[in-house]
């Protein structure tokens, strides 16, 4: 048994239908421009805590310190304000120790730089070398 349905609708009901349509466009316009909208403000944000974290961790450095700790926390990515400032206060203390950290690895390492004037061992056999060699120097001494 085979049926034939045969519906017939008005010609109000495809005007409805486009309208609808027309709308759900226009609302999925609306919504991807406030998403976008969104997105900006949150990488605006990001940016300007990023900035601040950056201040903050850099303020007992030099200008050019300063600079130097710029270029390498580009590379830093920011997911969160405490993630992004452990990692700019471990390039920090890596590549901009200070006197006490220096003076720490010192002590640790059981030496200390010998103070001028005072020459080690190595010095004076280095120095020794030197002295004895009879060929004259590129300077032409």
């Amino acid at each position: 048994m085979q049926w034939n349905l045969l519906l017939e609708i008005p010609n109000e009901k495809y005007n409805v239908v486009d309208e609808q349509a027309k709308e759900i466009e226009t609302l999925k316009e609306s919504l991807d421009k406030e998403m976008n909208k969104n997105v900006e403000a949150k990488t605006k944000l990001a940016d300007a805590t990023a900035e601040k974290i950056f201040r903050e961790v850099t303020e007992t450095l030099t200008e050019t310190q300063k600079a130097k700790m710029k270029s390498l926390a580009e590379g830093v990515e920011f997911d969160d304000a405490e993630t992004y400032a452990e990692k700019l206060e471990t390039l920090k203390a890596t590549y901009f120790p200070s006197e006490a950290e220096k003076e720490e690895v010192i002590a640790e390492d059981g030496a200390s730089a010998p103070s001028e004037g005072v020459m080690t061992d190595a010095m004076k056999k280095v120095m020794a070398s030197l002295s004895q060699s009879r060929e004259p120097s590129i300077l032409g001494a």
